[in-house]
């Protein structure tokens, strides 16, 4: 097998060339290779930037042969990886990394954000609740984009961005303002534009707001 220089490959980009996004994807979860630390810092550069990071997840995302489990696992090991990393040499930098990421979890779908959070369950180690600490770090603007995205991709709410949407936001009484931050972005869409749309966002607003996870349970 050949050996891939994975802090290399971040480098390419100061040359104009594409990060290989798929070969960080699969450093990440290649267990018996462990992310060294010039490898951690060139992916802590990746993740304090909303737009590389959103490049990251996007090209995650699409990765059509790994599964959802293996897409939250990768991405876990390397935000744990650099979350560790930062912690131990630059404690003071941890805020706005953990802010950034936040930022770039508005772009991910549901499907990956419940991967990440269902990972997470029943875990022990420091590391446990990364996930809800980046969560907890979305701002509504973020939270209010996170719908939109996946309602103007859906054309309506889904059962997963319904389930996803309470995961983050358990505070029942927050959630409408975070629905009206969602309708206006949705309203300029090409979905908000076209006829019907009261009708598709009140459906929306009503899944989103009375859906439970005994009724995902039921319909599973």
């Amino acid at each position: 097998l050949q050996e891939i220089d994975y802090a290399d490959i971040l480098r390419e980009r100061e040359g104009g060339q594409e990060t290989r996004w798929d070969d960080i994807v699969r450093a990440c979860l290649n267990l018996d290779s462990p992310l060294d630390e010039e490898t951690l810092r060139g992916l802590l550069d990746v993740c304090g930037d909303p737009a590389r990071f959103g490049e990251l997840l996007v090209a995650l995302e699409e990765d059509g042969q790994l599964s959802m489990s293996s897409k939250a696992s990768a991405l876990l090991r390397m935000l744990r990886g650099i979350v560790d990393l930062v912690a131990k040499t630059d404690p003071g930098k941890l805020e706005p990394l953990l802010r950034s990421i936040a930022q770039g979890f508005g772009t991910i779908s549901p499907e990956l954000l419940l991967e990440l959070l269902s990972t997470e369950e029943g875990r022990a180690d420091k590391a446990a609740d990364l996930v809800l600490q980046i969560a907890s770090r979305m701002t509504d603007e973020t939270l209010g984009g996170f719908v939109a995205k996946g309602v103007i991709e859906q054309g309506g709410a889904t059962q997963r961005l319904a389930q996803a949407f309470q995961a983050l936001v358990p505070d029942a009484e927050r959630r409408p303002k975070l629905l009206d931050i969602a309708q206006e972005q949705v309203a300029q869409s090409p979905l908000g534009t076209g006829e019907g749309f009261l009708d598709v966002w009140k459906n929306a607003t009503d899944m989103l707001t009375s859906y439970s996870d005994e009724q995902f349970v039921s319909e599973s």
